[in-house]
């Protein structure tokens, strides 16, 4: 999935079923927005792809969703990517109601449920940080509805922040940053 043809600016593969790994809820509904940080990017910012899974908190379980009922605001912060205590609030680039070209069904499965690989999700005008933070977070009424669980990632630097929980999350969430052209400012 990695090298699509695409100028892969950054990133951060998934943890595999054996491996230790969470997922994080990222839902408007539900409280919660997941925060990623990057760095070192070369060019604009023009899509992003991310792992994740598509769940229903019944209130009592969670119960396999359908991934195509999702769709996603995105965000990008220019808060500096190395203090995960703090919520990024520095916005620079949003875009609302996006929707993946495709979302392609992996075959790994954590716990029962299978993992969603959320590929092209171009972003409508391309967004200039070299580094930053970016939130990807699904739109739901709140419980009863798909979420997103976003994964987490075997690489990376060991932190990520989650709104509606007071403490940083010490791991990484799984995602690719794609571009093309290079900035205005480089």
């Amino acid at each position: 999935l990695v090298g699509k043809g695409e100028d892969t600016l950054f990133v951060q593969l998934p943890h595999s079923p054996e491996d230790s790994w969470s997922f994080a809820t990222t839902d408007q509904g539900a409280g919660y927005k997941m925060y990623e940080n990057f760095w070192g990017l070369t060019e604009v910012i023009t899509e992003i792809d991310w792992w994740g899974l598509a769940l229903i908190n019944t209130g009592t379980q969670w119960i396999a969703g359908n991934p195509n009922n999702l769709v996603f605001d995105i965000s990008f912060y220019s808060d500096p990517p190395d203090d995960p205590t703090l919520p990024p609030t520095e916005l620079v680039c949003t875009y609302e109601d996006v929707l993946p070209a495709q979302i392609i069904g992996t075959g790994l499965y954590y716990v029962g449920f299978e993992m969603y690989f959320f590929d092209g999700a171009e972003l409508p005008s391309p967004c200039e940080l070299t580094e930053g933070w970016v939130s990807v977070q699904s739109k739901s009424s709140g419980q009863g509805d798909d979420w997103l669980l976003w994964a987490s990632a075997v690489t990376g630097d060991g932190f990520s922040y989650q709104e509606g929980n007071p403490d940083p999350r010490y791991y990484d969430q799984a995602m690719i940053i794609t571009g093309g052209g290079v900035a205005d400012w480089l």
